[in-house]
C-alpha cells in the first residue's frame, strides 16, 4: 500500500499515512508513549498538502509564519514553522470528528535537507495518475 511518512530526525515520532484505493486514508501517528490510528477522509489528487511541501523545499533556508494543511474535514493537521536557524518544525494533530472525541498532537523535528525528499513523496503519494492499489 503506498503512503506518505515522515519521520522524526531524533526518532522520537513519525506519521504515516497510506492509500489504500478510498477516499479515507488509514494514518497512524506515533510519538512518546503515544500510538493513535484514524481514517481520514482526503482523497487523491486534492490532498494538497503536497504544494507545502514543494513551497517549504523552495523556502529551506526559513520562511516566516506558519504554513499549514488540514485534511477535508480536519481531522487531521499539518503546521510547519522554520526557526530560521536549520530546524524545521512540524506539528501533527490528529482528532476523531468534530467536535473531537479524541484528539492527539505530536511535535516532529526534521532537517530542511529533508525537505526535498518530503516534497517529493508527497507529490508521488499524491499523483492521480498512480494506479490505485499501486
Amino acid at each position: 500500500m503506498p503512503g506518505f511518512d515522515i519521520r522524526d530526525r531524533d526518532g522520537k515520532g513519525s506519521l504515516s499515512i497510506a492509500f489504500d484505493g478510498t477516499d479515507e486514508w488509514p494514518v497512524v501517528l506515533s510519538g512518546p508513549g503515544l500510538t493513535a490510528r484514524h481514517r481520514v477522509y482526503a482523497y487523491r489528487p486534492h490532498g494538497g498538502f503536497d504544494r507545502m511541501f514543494k513551497e517549504m523545499a523552495a523556502a529551506w533556508r526559513g520562511w516566516e509564519g506558519e504554513k499549514v494543511w488540514r485534511s477535508l474535514e480536519g481531522e487531521l493537521r499539518l503546521v510547519c514553522t522554520h526557526d530560521g536557524l536549520g530546524r524545521v518544525t512540524i506539528v501533527v494533530g490528529l482528532q476523531m470528528d468534530f467536535p473531537a472525541e479524541w484528539s492527539a498532537e505530536v511535535t516532529l523535528l526534521v532537517e530542511p535537507g529533508q525537505l526535498d525528499a518530503l516534497a517529493k513523496a508527497a507529490a508521488d503519494f499524491l499523483d492521480d495518475d498512480a494506479p490505485f492499489g499501486s
